[in-house]
């Protein structure tokens, strides 16, 4: 084998790249036409992600950041 390992968060990219590129399960049909816009695609979900799943706000819902809504306001 050649080449550093491969980080886990490279693997993530290129993993979500590839269902990006080839579609992830029978159910989803592929999204991206090239590898290099498949990655950048996977990349920026990938962050997004990250950023909701850190947030306090989306798993503590007492937390000044969350947005409170009453059943008036609901669609």
């Amino acid at each position: 084998m050649s080449g550093a390992p491969v980080e886990p968060e490279d693997r993530r990219v290129e993993e979500r790249a590839r269902e990006l590129l080839h579609g992830g399960d029978e159910a989803s049909a592929p999204v991206a036409d090239d590898a290099d816009r498949a990655r950048r695609a996977a990349q920026r979900i990938i962050e997004d992600s990250d950023e909701r799943t850190s947030d306090p706000a989306t798993r503590d819902p007492e937390d000044d950041g969350v947005i409170r809504r009453s059943s008036d306001e609901t669609a």
